[in-house]
């Protein structure tokens, strides 16, 4: 005897979500909101600084000089994002 599962409608769903109470407080919400304000902008630079001493690497002739104005382009416009 093979166990016979119930099929889940879309109004199935419907009807837990409208019953559904919130799992995070407000308070919850804005202490993350804040933590992403705040640390967002570190991750990209720190991403994009990866991904350019990757591509310094695979660059043997690429200078000290095209890095840092690379690296002064992506730094500008990190400063845009976050204004």
């Amino acid at each position: 005897m093979q166990i016979q599962l119930p099929s889940n409608t879309k109004a199935d769903f419907d009807n837990v979500l409208a019953t559904q109470k919130p799992t995070v407080s407000e308070a919850d919400l804005k202490v993350y909101e804040k933590f992403t304000e705040e640390y967002v902008l570190y991750v990209f630079v720190i991403h994009m600084l990866a991904v350019l001493s990757m591509y310094l690497v695979s660059v043997p002739c690429l200078s000290i000089v095209s890095w840092c104005s690379k690296f002064d382009i992506i730094y500008n416009m990190t400063l845009q994002l976050n204004s």
